[in-house]
Order: structure tokens, then C-alpha cells, then sequence
């Protein structure tokens, strides 16, 4: 019983530890952040909150297929980036602002 337990407490430390994700406001400055590494894509939707650190919104991840996986990195980066823009449209357009792409 105690491993048991002790698995249910490290899930829920985790769970309710950062990275937390922050409610969308529309007005914050957006970055968002993309990285792709052969065979996924993944990206974070960022927002500036009030203690001024950068916390996710949402997140975003996806296999790639077998002919993606050949493309130069150069692509695979590409189609990480329209894949967030086209998954988190509602978010980005109307911004009051612009926002940045960030590759990492």
C-alpha cells in the first residue's frame, strides 16, 4: 500500500506543479514556441501573466508521417509552425498586437 501511495502523491505534486497552464487573455503579449525533431512537432502557446514570467496556454504535439520525416529540417520546422498557427487561429487572430514565432 505505501508504493501505491507514494505513486498517487507524485502524480498529484505533478499535476498541480508547474508548468500550470494559464488562462488565455486576449490583450498579453503571445509568443509561441516550435520545435520539431524528425519524426514529432510540438509547440506552446506562451502568454506574459502578472508575476511577468511566460506561461503556456496550451500546448501541441503530432507524429509525423513517414514522408514528412524525410523533409529537410528546415521543412520539418516549417510544418511545425503551420500546424500551431493553423490549431491556434482562434487564439492569434484579433490580436491587438503582433506576436513572434520562436523556434527552439
Amino acid at each position: 500500500m505505501d508504493t501505491q501511495q507514494q505513486a498517487f502523491d507524485t502524480l498529484r505534486e505533478a499535476f498541480i506543479s508547474a508548468p500550470i497552464l494559464a488562462l488565455w487573455t486576449l490583450d498579453r503579449p503571445t509568443p509561441i514556441e516550435v520545435d520539431a525533431s524528425g519524426f514529432a512537432t510540438g509547440s506552446a502557446l506562451m502568454q506574459k501573466q502578472d508575476d511577468g514570467q511566460w506561461h503556456p496556454v496550451a500546448f501541441r504535439s503530432a507524429s509525423m508521417q513517414p514522408a514528412e520525416r524525410n523533409y529537410e529540417i528546415y521543412d520539418q520546422e516549417m510544418l511545425a509552425i503551420i500546424e500551431a498557427l493553423k490549431d491556434w487561429r482562434n487564439f492569434l487572430e484579433g490580436l491587438p498586437q503582433p506576436f513572434d514565432i520562436i523556434i527552439v
